[in-house]
């Protein structure tokens, strides 16, 4: 038996066959209504310390029709949402578009609000290639306010994890 903590809930691994009397206490292969987040959860340090580490695992985004039948449900139920099934099971996702385009606020704020129903969500957002690979000019003002803007909504919906940089590889 094992001692985990898990946002605040510490207690031993259950023996074959016996449920966690909490929810915030399920364990790995317990049954959907008891847990109903996935194994890496467990890997994560009690919610109540700030200064310990954590680990976030999540996929590199979550619109991706190829996931139809082996990431997501096939047929779709109705009502899916991709970003709010990922929420389910994982803590963090990168959003990939951001490399391409900044985002608006409008679409930062839906996102904040797909994935309210886990406290621990965290988005980690690539950096606008603006930044990384186009360096035949220096960026502008305007554009530095264009590639914050979903940010800062999401840092204040206290749900911004971290920042990707993607650097270009200079060849020779």
């Amino acid at each position: 038996s094992v001692a985990v903590t898990r946002e605040g809930c510490s207690r031993r691994s259950p023996s074959p066959g016996r449920q966690p009397t909490r929810e915030c206490c399920a364990w790995p292969g317990d049954p959907p209504a008891v847990a109903p987040r996935p194994v890496i959860r467990y890997l994560c340090p009690d919610a109540h310390d700030p200064d310990k580490p954590v680990i976030r695992v999540g996929p590199a985004g979550w619109s991706y029709k190829d996931w139809a039948g082996t990431v997501y449900p096939q047929p779709r139920p109705r009502g899916f949402d991709p970003l709010t099934f990922i929420a389910g099971y994982f803590d963090t996702v990168e959003i990939n578009s951001t490399f391409y385009r900044p985002a608006a606020a409008g679409a930062a704020g839906k996102w904040l609000e797909r994935v309210a129903g886990n406290d621990r969500f965290r988005f980690s957002a690539k950096l606008w290639q603006r930044f990384t690979h186009a360096r035949d000019e220096a960026f502008t003002p305007d554009e530095v306010a264009a590639a914050r803007e979903a940010m800062d909504v999401l840092h204040g919906g206290g749900r911004f994890g971290a920042l990707l940089l993607w650097t270009a590889m200079k060849e020779g």
